[in-house]
């Protein structure tokens, strides 16, 4: 986003209350900051803002990838009472990807529960965790609150990009703004181009002046392509055997559900891989070794080392690995996509974006996610109306029963764009007309489903000034 020229903005709730809208920069002034996001919305790269800001106003910035270290709670245990060694008030921790530790959640923000309060309580230093919204936990914000305090505590909601946004970023890739904005209109991707992600895949594809994608399952296969058929040069990792686009988003496909179920996201092609990187013998068994340097020397992927290289962001792995997932049987798919309690409790939590990727290419797996899971029905893009009605009811259902509550609508926790079908208006009129104390979580469902499938016009009249969400 730094080449784009564009200063992102949070939503801030302080911890006594307070609300504000400000800057990344401006996040240095609590000493504990919970920053939530959507996948692709740009935490990461705020973040390192962030760290970087900070690190030139003198702090001892030490950063860890939550994911490279959690394949078991021990594991993370140790590295995080590593990192807190010799900490002082100058010291400030940033922490990214907890909604990607494989480890089950509550074993992970028990962990750093306790690191907070064992390791870190007397030293004066300051946190920094970033996380996916839909999964981060209400009780990690009370030990954070408890460590630093009501007025030093804040947690920070990233805004979606504005129009003044989408402009500057197409204008710095000399990209006529107003012509896009027509192309974005004309293909209905207005909610693509609000997050930086998808935004860079419409940028890009707009240079070979097609028509660009109206769906999030188009965009990411289109997407992908283009970023399989750009190669670039890098030390150790150059294959010596050309390898066709097609055969290599095939072996990416492999690839990326050998990083995405395992936690691990570094490939090293070293022969001494640390253990928390996956290594050539890790992966002989399903991707062969010129294959693996064929898709780390792609635009697919970032190199973060000499010799090593991630995916250049976890929802393209997310993406290949749904698509790959989806074409398995429905029992062994759903195997891999559940979590510890099996699949009759829908989808793992680190693995939900990729379940919803699966869901744009199963029925079988839209289905059960639609009746198990209803909340990865709205953050994928599946194309039957009968199973979007279907998790739209779920979700009515859970909060019906107080499964979910209002609350979680307000802090976005989940996406519902990828709910709407046709002839909602229909099915949201008598739940409009549901009144008592118990009924207002399920009254505050469907005005959001109204607001954010813009639908008010067609059920005037049936929402009161007083039904309204504040």
């Amino acid at each position: 986003m730094t080449r784009w020229n564009v200063s992102r903005v949070w939503q801030v709730v302080t911890g006594d209350g307070e609300s504000a809208r400000l800057p990344t920069v401006e996040l240095a002034r609590f000493r504990g900051v919970v920053l939530l996001g959507r996948a692709g919305a740009g935490k990461t790269t705020e973040t390192r803002r962030l760290a970087e800001h900070e690190r030139a106003s003198g702090c001892s910035v030490r950063e860890c990838r939550l994911a490279e270290y959690a394949d078991t709670s021990s594991e993370l245990a140790g590295h995080l009472k590593r990192l807190a060694a010799d900490t002082d008030v100058t010291t400030c921790f940033h922490l990214d990807a907890l909604d990607e530790a494989m480890i089950p959640a509550r074993r992970c923000w028990l962990a750093i529960k306790h690191w907070i309060d064992q390791d870190l309580r007397d030293s004066g230093a300051s946190v920094r965790i970033s996380c996916r919204t839909a999964v981060w936990p209400e009780d990690l914000s009370k030990a954070i609150r408890n460590f630093c305090g009501e007025k030093s505590f804040a947690t920070a909601y990233l805004q979606p990009l504005t129009d003044e946004d989408i402009a500057a970023a197409a204008a710095s890739l000399g990209i006529d703004p107003a012509s896009f904005q027509a192309r974005i209109e004309k293909a209905r991707a207005g909610s693509f181009a609000r997050h930086p992600l998808t935004l860079r895949m419409l940028l890009d594809l707009s240079k070979d002046g097609d028509s660009l994608p109206s769906t999030l399952k188009d965009l990411f296969a289109q997407g992908v392509l283009m970023l399989a058929r750009d190669r670039q040069e890098r030390q150790e990792i150059e294959t010596q055997t050309p390898v066709p686009p097609d055969q290599l988003l095939e072996a990416a496909e492999r690839l990326a559900c050998c990083t995405v179920l395992s936690g691990r996201e570094t490939v090293n092609i070293k022969d001494d891989a640390p253990a928390n990187q996956l290594g050539l013998q890790d992966l002989s068994p399903c991707v062969a070794e010129d294959e693996i340097r064929a898709v780390g020397s792609s635009g697919l992927c970032d190199s973060a080392a000499p010799a090593t290289f991630r995916f250049a962001h976890r929802q393209f792995a997310e993406y290949l690995a749904g698509r790959r997932l989806a074409r398995l049987p429905l029992h062994q798919s759903r195997a891999f996509l559940a979590g510890p309690d099996g699949w009759r409790s829908g989808a793992a939590g680190p693995l939900r974006e990729t379940a919803a990727f699966a869901a744009m290419f199963s029925t079988d797996l839209a289905e059960w996610l639609s009746s198990r899971d209803p909340e990865v029905i709205g953050m994928s893009d599946v194309a039957d109306d009968a199973l979007r009605r279907q998790g739209t009811y779920e979700l009515i259902g859970r909060f019906r029963s107080g499964a979910v509550t209002g609350q979680e609508l307000y802090r976005s926790r989940i996406e519902l764009h990828g709910f709407r079908y046709e002839g909602a208006e229909t099915d949201l009129r008598p739940v409009l007309k549901e009144r008592g104390n118990r009924c207002r979580d399920v009254l505050e469902c469907a005005i959001s489903l109204i607001r954010s499938w813009r639908l008010r016009g067609r059920v005037r009249g049936e929402v009161s000034e007083g039904d309204r969400l504040p």
